[in-house]
């Protein structure tokens, strides 16, 4: 039996991921804001520390998968804080667990869209120049350009996309056997084939996908897989 953890939990897709690790006879520890095992604050430092500790004490530091779904939709800087920062920190605060886990695995539902518009400087300063200096770009953003504070989220989504795709290929979690992607879906997909793309890719069966972006609406492509 494999433990996973469900980030983004109480969401119906959340839900979804549950029951499909529970039906294939893992465990699966929900993690959210609430309503679920491990409750944490992905917005603030303290936070997601705070959550990283909960979290070795509820898995006695046996972890094998990281599925996320993980969504804070605000269009305010906020979400740069609970999207990018909040999932990156927690991930990388959990590697030492991961990479000594059964078949470690990551998967992350991504919301961002090749039509959305962004801010590369906004997508650039998460990838490059901190959390700080983030935030300062994203309140002069929502501040001085109101209509397009939505790039706060978009731009959180983007940035999260390539996190993913960069640490992927990084020698240390490429040696450690730790295969991450990301899946991106519109409201036109079955949220019950979201969750089984996701669960997929964060099983021992994926032995070689990683660094990936899929998009769950070509997800016929992958039956033939699982």
């Amino acid at each position: 039996m494999r433990s996973i953890l469900v980030i983004g939990s109480s969401s119906a897709i959340g839900n979804a991921v549950v029951a499909r690790i529970r039906a294939n006879g893992d465990l699966a520890i929900g993690v959210d804001t609430h309503g679920c095992d491990i409750t944490v604050d992905f917005s603030t430092t303290t936070g997601r520390l705070e959550g990283i500790e909960s979290v070795l004490e509820k898995t006695g530091k046996r972890i094998d998968a990281i599925i996320s779904v993980n969504n804070t939709t605000a269009k305010k800087p906020v979400a740069i804080s609970a999207n990018f920062f909040g999932i990156t920190q927690f991930i990388e605060g959990l590697y030492d667990e991961l990479k000594d886990g059964i078949s470690p695995r990551i998967s992350i539902l991504n919301y961002y869209d090749e039509c959305d518009e962004i801010s590369l400087d906004l997508v650039n300063a998460m990838l490059h120049s901190g959390e700080k200096f983030s935030l300062k770009l994203a309140q002069q953003l929502t501040e001085h350009f109101p209509d397009l504070a939505g790039q706060n989220y978009s731009s959180s989504q983007k940035a999260l996309q390539i996190w993913v795709r960069e640490m992927a290929l990084k020698s240390h979690w490429k040696l450690a056997g730790i295969l991450m992607n990301t899946v991106t879906a519109d409201k036109t997909v079955l949220v019950e084939d979201v969750a089984d793309i996701l669960v997929w890719l964060a099983s021992g069966a994926n032995t070689s996908h990683t660094g990936e972006v899929f998009n769950a609406r070509d997800l016929a492509k992958l039956r033939a897989d699982f």
